[in-house]
C-alpha cells in the first residue's frame, strides 16, 4: 500500500544518514568548485554522493582512477537524467545549477 501522505523535504544540510569516503568529497568540491554557478553544500556533495551510488551500484565501471571512475559515473547519471528531462520536454533538468558545454 503506497503512502499517500505528504511529507516535509528533508534538510539534507542537517542530517547525512552516511559517512561519505573523503576521497570523495575531495573530488565533488573539486567538481563543484570548477562547474558550479553557486557555493558548493553539504547537500550538493550528498546528491552527487548519491548519483554516483546509484550509477556504480548499476554496474558501471570506468577502467582508471577512482576519480575518473566518479567523474564518469557522475557524468553518466546527468546524461541519463537530461534524457529524461528532454522526454518530458524540458530543456534542462529544472533544478540544473551545474554548467556544462550543452547548457549554454
Amino acid at each position: 500500500m503506497k503512502d499517500r501522505r505528504e511529507h516535509p523535504p528533508l534538510e539534507l544540510d542537517v542530517f547525512v544518514p552516511v559517512q561519505m569516503p573523503q576521497d570523495f568529497v575531495l573530488w565533488a568540491m573539486e567538481y563543484l568548485n570548477a562547474n558550479s554557478t553557486r557555493p558548493i553544500s553539504a547537500t550538493d556533495i550528498y546528491a552527487m554522493f548519491q548519483a554516483v551510488g546509484v550509477v556504480m551500484m548499476a554496474g558501471a565501471t570506468f577502467p582508471g582512477t577512482r576519480e575518473q571512475a566518479y567523474e564518469f559515473a557522475y557524468a553518466s547519471y546527468c546524461n541519463t537524467m537530461e534524457a529524461i528531462c528532454r522526454q518530458r520536454g524540458y530543456d534542462k533538468h529544472p533544478h540544473r545549477h551545474l554548467r556544462p558545454a550543452n547548457d549554454e
